[in-house]
């Protein structure tokens, strides 16, 4: 009697793996492909030259390749939404080769800070996009101050390492409600034996607004490996570099293109899209100064 209790065990065990082991195919369709055009266009007052790219969208589901639909048909006009300036950018011919830039040295407006512009992008059949950007103050590397430097004597790591941990803190100051801000600096390090090294100053959010008071604070702890012949004590007098100043438009645009980081797991990256409906793109502008930030 146990060895036949013991063999309709098995019987019921083999039927559960079996049943719970088959598989069923679904075919799912994809979603419908909607081609879309994309736009994109950055401006600065550093630079009249203005620049557009015009192209498709491609499916993202089936097989990829690296080809473009370039469209090289359509009317590209910029506007100065104040004084009602505008420009018309030129399609840019290069060779038997698409590309889908348009291009304009302005003669009726100027890229100015504090004004507002308007691009217009009319494709061949008629349809119409538009999106606008309000260029930001003027930036100024003399409103950026460090308000705050610890630089710590050099400790071991758990491996034998030389670590020098330091703290920094930098502040801008009466940046305008709207825009952002971002500092592009290097700390210019000198060790024992007066070399010179710079070291970047990286920050979590690299691109922040201003608070109620107008001001911006980017605050990191960090630190730098020496030690194979460049040894403590280190000296700091500068920082040197950028700072730059952005519209919306811009910040979302470049902090977009870092959430991508490679992994096939990840959900899609979701672009932000400053265009009327029915297209895709960026419009945005920035502006920069660069010079050095002198430790108090």
């Amino acid at each position: 009697m146990r060895l036949k209790y013991v063999f309709q065990k098995l019987a019921i065990l083999f039927l559960l793996l079996n049943f719970t082991s088959c598989e069923q195919d679904a075919e799912v369709d994809p979603p419908v492909f909607e081609k879309k055009p994309v736009i994109m266009c950055l401006i600065t007052p550093q630079s009249n030259f203005i620049q557009a790219e015009l192209s498709y969208t491609r499916p993202y589901y089936g097989e990829q390749t690296y080809d473009r639909d370039f469209i090289d048909d359509a009317l590209v006009v910029i506007k100065n939404m104040t004084t009602g300036d505008m420009d018309t950018l030129k399609y840019l011919i290069n060779g038997n080769f698409p590309y889908g830039n348009y291009e304009v040295f302005p003669k009726n407006l100027q890229v100015i800070n504090d004004t507002k512009y308007e691009l217009l992008v009319r494709l061949s059949n008629g349809e119409t996009f538009t999106a606008t950007t309000t260029t930001p103050p003027k930036a100024d590397l003399n409103k950026l101050k460090i308000t705050y430097f610890d630089l710590q004597e050099s400790r071991e790591d758990e491996w034998g390492e030389q670590v020098n941990d330091y703290s920094l803190e930098f502040t801008y100051e009466g940046l305008k409600e709207g825009f952002f801000v971002s500092p592009q600096m290097y700390g210019v390090f000198n060790d024992k034996n007066g070399q010179e090294y710079e070291i970047e100053a990286f920050f979590k959010e690299p691109m922040l607004s201003a608070d109620a008071s107008g001001n911006v604070k980017f605050f990191t702890r960090d630190y730098f490996y020496s030690g194979w012949g460049i040894d403590p004590p280190f000296t700091i007098e500068k920082y040197k570099g950028a700072v730059y100043t952005m519209d919306k438009s811009y910040r979302d645009f470049y902090n977009v293109r870092f959430q991508d980081d490679g992994n096939p797991f990840a959900e899609p990256v979701l672009f932000l899209s400053n265009f009327s409906e029915g297209a895709l793109g960026v419009f945005g502008s920035y502006d920069f100064d660069k010079g050095e930030v002198l430790i108090p």
